[in-house]
């Protein structure tokens, strides 16, 4: 028998945003890239302002395997008031998250 731990695969669970980089000027639509790897299979991406508000969404595939894959997500959205926010991409079952601050 192998030694415990010895053939165990690793697995990177999670989300990352690659695209756009944090503090980038974006515009509608915006596409947003990263890589996931989640037990839902997708992921919800959404932009929001400066106070949380969601001025546009999207859902994007995902995998859930032994490592993570490209996601890719173009989302339309309104003319913010503020000239920052956020690009968020969530799980929302299993609570994987990651963010960036953007401008507009």
């Amino acid at each position: 028998q192998p030694q415990a731990g010895a053939d165990t695969a690793f697995v990177t669970l999670g989300i990352e945003i690659t695209t756009p980089n944090g503090k980038s000027q974006v515009s509608s639509p915006v596409k947003v890239r990263g890589l996931a790897n989640v037990p839902e299979e997708s992921v919800i991406v959404e932009i929001k302002d400066a106070g949380g508000k969601v001025l546009g969404q999207s859902q994007a595939l995902a995998c859930f395997d032994s490592h993570p894959c490209l996601f890719e997500a173009s989302i339309v959205f309104e003319g913010p008031k503020d000239n920052s926010g956020t690009i968020e991409v969530q799980s929302p079952e299993s609570g994987y998250f990651d963010s960036v601050q953007v401008f507009f």
